[in-house]
């Protein structure tokens, strides 16, 4: 007696896990429920209590800053400076305005200096200011860099 051989192959269909996969997920997206304090920052609102109100906090103070601009002027090929936005300067002379603005601060209680390059200052005139603030005045201990202008 021969036996016959059966050739079929099996195969497995998979669209019902595809389906069952697709389900959960949109379940779990439903039911999701993040918590209500996430992303929240913590604020700090003035409160009225009359006399001895609450001081603000250290963070929120508004900080004492000293902001040069540097722009560059192609006509005449070379950069100018300015605390005010307003008047072009040499770079000594900036240097030596700031160095009257903090001679007779405490060392703790020198503000930072803000750098704000216009769009079209060259970069080496930036760090060129950057390493002569820190020769010429030592007790400026920080130095920030603004977004150009």
């Amino acid at each position: 007696m021969k036996i016959k051989k059966i050739s079929e192959e099996l195969t497995i269909t998979t669209t019902p896990f595809i389906n069952v996969v697709f389900c959960m997920i949109l379940f779990f997206m439903v039911t999701y429920n993040p918590p209500v304090r996430l992303g929240e920052l913590s604020t700090y609102l003035p409160k009225d209590k009359g006399i001895n109100p609450e001081p603000i906090p250290e963070i929120l103070q508004e900080k004492e800053e000293i902001a040069i601009y540097i722009s560059y002027s192609p006509s005449e090929k070379k950069h100018f400076y300015s605390i005010d936005a307003s008047e072009k300067e040499e770079l000594r002379t900036v240097i030596s305005k700031i160095a009257n603005k903090v001679k007779d601060k405490p060392a703790d209680k020198v503000p930072p200096v803000t750098l704000r390059p216009y769009r079209n200052a060259q970069w080496d005139a930036v760090i060129a200011i950057m390493s002569e603030i820190k020769k010429s005045i030592p007790k400026i201990k920080e130095i920030q860099l603004g977004s150009p202008l």
